[in-house]
């Protein structure tokens, strides 16, 4: 967990929400990225503001299981089943298992488990 929280901070800080705080855990089992609205998104504990390269701002949910271990080839996380451990070349390590992403919609780079049955780098925008 330690691992997602530097992205998370990075993730929010990216976006200008004009918000300090966002996904209360206790409430996030109701949202939704097709919230629509700035309000229902925060009532709902989502984070709302620009994600990766999209222009429009949108609603991007916390997940409860953040951090957790996941296995890779059953995955069972709210979000992905990740890593971060990726040297800048697309070569991600192979580790055993993964960890639950802390938000719904993720963007950045971060390995993900492929068709290929093993892990390799995924940037999204």
């Amino acid at each position: 967990m330690t691992r997602l929280l530097p992205f998370a901070c990075f993730l929010l800080a990216a976006c200008d929400t004009g918000e300090t705080s966002c996904g209360d855990v206790a409430v996030t089992a109701a949202c939704s990225a097709d919230l629509d609205s700035r309000g229902a998104c925060l009532d709902e504990g989502g984070c709302w503001g620009t994600w990766g390269l999209a222009p429009e701002p949108s609603c991007n949910c916390p997940t409860t299981d953040a951090g957790e271990p996941c296995d890779p080839t059953a995955p069972t996380c709210e979000g992905l089943c990740l890593h971060f451990d990726v040297d800048g070349t697309g070569t991600c390590a192979q580790p055993a298992e993964g960890e639950c992403s802390d938000m719904q919609g993720m963007y950045g780079c971060f390995c993900v488990w492929g068709d290929d049955a093993s892990w390799g780098e995924l940037c999204a925008d």
